[in-house]
């Protein structure tokens, strides 16, 4: 019963999280993974952990064209993690992050690509929302520096 109940559950979440993706191929991976599942293990969630939550990249000069910052991350539960929800809190950044599941124990990584010229001098911190299907499914990384105008 409780294969069923994963099974029908896991089905659910990727078919709600990737309607306008390759269905096909993520339904194959998820009961592929479904097969593996032992029926002694408790519980069956995906867990992210952050390296870091904070990179701070000092000095940062306004002339510069972007500044890319990392955020690496693990997949440390025993289901397959799917990033749901990557937003930044400003139009300065760009993010790149992985659009497929992580399976337990494979790591993956957020870049940042910050753009100094669109902030005001001084110092700032901006933020990146992150969701997940992850029992701790909500986390906020930040990027913190200093703007500064270098006279040449």
């Amino acid at each position: 019963m409780r294969r069923v109940f994963v099974l029908l559950f896991l089905a659910l979440a990727f078919g709600v999280f990737y309607a306008g993706a390759n269905r096909s191929a993520v339904m194959a991976a998820v009961d592929n993974y479904a097969a593996d599942y032992s029926d002694s293990t408790e519980n069956f969630s995906a867990v992210i952990a952050f390296d870091s939550t904070v990179v701070n990249l000092g000095e940062v000069d306004v002339a510069d064209e972007g500044r890319t910052c990392v955020f690496q991350f693990r997949n440390t539960g025993n289901a397959p993690l799917v990033l749901t929800y990557v937003h930044a809190s400003c139009g300065c950044m760009r993010l790149t992050y992985p659009r497929h599941p992580i399976a337990p124990g494979d790591s993956g990584r957020i870049s940042v690509v910050l753009s100094p010229a669109s902030l005001p001098r001084g110092d700032f911190k901006r933020g990146v929302l992150v969701r997940s299907n992850a029992v701790n499914g909500k986390a906020v990384l930040n990027v913190v520096g200093k703007i500064i105008e270098r006279i040449q």
